[in-house]
């Protein structure tokens, strides 16, 4: 279990917060933002494609590593991002093999150690949804 330990989230000024945590969205509304930034030739864009390799290439701008603007990258090509608040975690990914993930929590552990226990967990939940779903739809849903 994920506890926020006694912290109370409905103390979080989220209005004060802008691009710091203050996102509101559902779980289909993210998938839709990263449907409308992955350069899918089936779905209307909203960036063209030299922003979106600006966006997803990491630099010495942004502390090199695996982090570009705003994404955290890996060598294959998947990027995501991840969220959390005491009371909160969110992640969302698109993988380099097409499939998009994004989940939102209720509760959140308040340990740094915790934090990015949570984070591999839904991480690989989303990765072992896909892997055992024999049968998915042909279209696309959104």
């Amino acid at each position: 279990v994920y506890a926020s330990q006694g912290f109370d989230p409905y103390a979080l000024l989220i209005d004060r917060m802008d691009a710091h945590g203050g996102w509101i969205a559902s779980a289909s509304d993210l998938l839709r933002f990263v449907g409308s930034i992955d350069g899918s030739p089936n779905r209307p864009q909203i960036i063209n494609a030299g922003t979106r390799a600006t966006m997803v290439t990491p630099s010495a701008a942004t502390g090199g590593g695996n982090y570009a603007k705003g994404w955290i990258v890996n060598s294959a090509g998947t990027y995501w991002h991840n969220g959390d608040l005491p009371g909160t975690a969110s992640i969302m990914i698109r993988g380099v093999n097409g499939w998009s993930i994004a989940f939102l929590t209720n509760s959140r552990p308040n340990t740094d150690t915790g934090i990015a226990r949570v984070n591999a967990d839904l991480d690989q939940l989303g990765w072992d949804i896909i892997r055992d779903i024999p049968d998915w739809p042909s279209t696309d849903l959104f």
